[in-house]
């Protein structure tokens, strides 16, 4: 596990760009194994670098559904491997511990090149339609602080909630 983490922190000191799919949650299970490591890194122990194809996804096209398996079938047309699928064998459930590596390579794999794939399909479309400047400049800052929002909490001033809602209704 430290040698994952020790490999994401120098990566993304050479500059790598991460590219995850639901930042929100991904990146919320890096911070939670690996925050140390990233501590002095500017984005409060997240990892640094990264873009989220859930994000761009939207950009694309609002009103489809950001999962990774429906992106994969929309614009792939390529049914992903289903983590029920792998891990039953012969009618038994297991779980994927107890396989190995050979049995579940394929369902391992295909989130990777799945997210990947969608990331420069995505990154062309934004850059042909002059948005991918615009996701970069407002979606990767909000991306990080809703995750630190989820990671620790936000307060809610619920009496200036209901005041805006009221001035909303009202416009």
């Amino acid at each position: 596990k430290q040698a994952v983490g020790e490999l994401l922190r120098e990566m993304e000191k050479l500059g790598v760009k991460f590219v995850i799919q639901n930042y929100a949650f991904e990146g919320t299970v890096i911070f939670n194994e690996f925050a140390s490591l990233f501590a002095d890194n500017g984005n409060q122990g997240l990892l640094s670098n990264v873009h989220d194809t859930k994000l761009e996804a939207s950009y694309v096209n609002e009103n489809e559904a950001l999962g990774l398996k429906k992106l994969s079938k929309l614009y792939f047309d390529y049914d992903q491997v289903e983590y029920k699928a792998v891990t039953m064998i012969d009618g038994v459930p297991h779980k994927m511990r107890e396989l190995t590596a050979a049995h579940v390579k394929d369902y391992g794999c295909d989130d990777t090149i799945c997210t990947i794939s969608l990331h420069n399909f995505f990154k062309l479309f934004m850059q042909l339609e002059h948005t991918w400047d615009v996701y970069e400049m407002v979606e990767i800052d909000a991306m990080y602080q809703h995750t630190q929002n989820f990671i620790k909490g936000f307060r809610c001033d619920v009496a200036k909630c209901k005041e805006l809602e009221a001035i909303d209704d009202a416009t």
